[in-house]
């Protein structure tokens, strides 16, 4: 270990020997004129670093200093607040307050009403002078500026004062819901309150079916076969509609179960599209009952019939 370590600093040594050479050679070689040059270069650049140094040591010795006076100051300022009899100054405001209702009152008796107005004239004189030099002191600019801000703020506290009002008031009884158009209702004939025509949104309510399969039996050839229905419901809400797009396959599946065979002809007669129409509109709504889903078919109409 003690023998690399020699290796290390001998080795150490040839480089800042070779460091040292080659420096001497580099100036033996470079002409006069650049060495020159270099010489003024290096100069001026230590000098420049020197001047930079200094600069910023004064910079510094500026600021601790500072610091040291600003703390200087608020230990004071904070001495000060602690040693003040603030005990005293309260109590010398109770007496002033206790002579001056002490004057009032003694004014009061003794002084006729316009001796005791022109008295508390004069108590309000002191303060209303201060107020005048304080304005007096104001620049033009900031007293437009101070009117300007008193005004805003007044006539917003007026506005949310009234706004509040009439927002806490029982709205009139005439008033019409204000998502009504007044050209899609009617009047109720005993003056109450107005509703909705009954064809309000119908078109939004309606949801048809198509190639809905029913079982009829052909009782010669002892076979089921199946009739293609088209129908529509009208629903007596939007969410209706919106489950039974989503769950078509679902109702489509209780019709089959649901529905027993007939003959081929009943679906021709009148009495038969009548079963048929009353058929689908209760299985529709035994559908959405059995789904829990709020609302029902109103009203189911048969579009076309096909065999098949």
């Amino acid at each position: 270990m003690n023998l690399l370590i020699r290796i290390e600093i001998f080795i150490d040594n040839i480089l800042l020997k070779l460091a040292e050479l080659s420096l001497i050679l580099f100036k033996l070689v470079i002409p006069q004129k650049l060495r020159k040059k270099y010489f003024q270069l290096e100069e001026r650049t230590q000098k420049w670093f020197q001047e930079k140094r200094e600069k910023i040591q004064h910079k510094k010795q500026q600021l601790i200093a500072r610091a040291l006076e600003i703390k200087k100051q608020a230990d004071g300022k904070i001495k000060i607040a602690k040693n003040y009899d603030y005990k005293s100054e309260i109590t010398n405001l109770r007496v002033k307050a206790l002579a001056l209702s002490f004057q009032l009152k003694a004014a009061i008796k003794q002084k006729t009403p316009l001796e005791f107005l022109k008295f508390v004239s004069n108590q309000l004189i002191l303060p209303l002078a201060g107020l005048k030099v304080f304005f007096a002191k104001l620049s033009p600019s900031k007293f437009l500026a101070g009117f300007i801000g008193f005004s805003v703020i007044t006539l917003s506290s007026l506005g949310i004062y009234f706004e509040s009002n009439k927002i806490q008031k029982p709205s009139s009884q005439n008033r019409q819901p204000a998502s009504i158009d007044e050209r899609a209702i009617k009047e109720v004939p005993s003056g109450g309150i107005r509703k909705r025509p009954e064809y309000y949104k119908k078109d939004e309510k309606q949801i048809e079916f198509t190639h809905v399969k029913m079982p009829i039996y052909y009782q010669s050839i002892n076979e089921i076969h199946n009739l293609d229905i088209d129908f529509s419901l009208q629903l007596s809400s939007r969410f209706v509609k919106r489950y039974l797009d989503t769950n078509e396959h679902k109702l489509r599946d209780h019709m089959l179960m649901t529905m027993e065979p007939i003959v081929p002809e009943f679906p021709l007669e009148k009495e038969g599209k009548q079963i048929i129409r009353d058929k689908v509109l209760f299985e529709t709504n035994e559908f959405l009952r059995k789904n829990e889903v709020e609302g029902s078919a109103e009203e189911a109409k048969i579009i076309y019939i096909l065999g098949t």
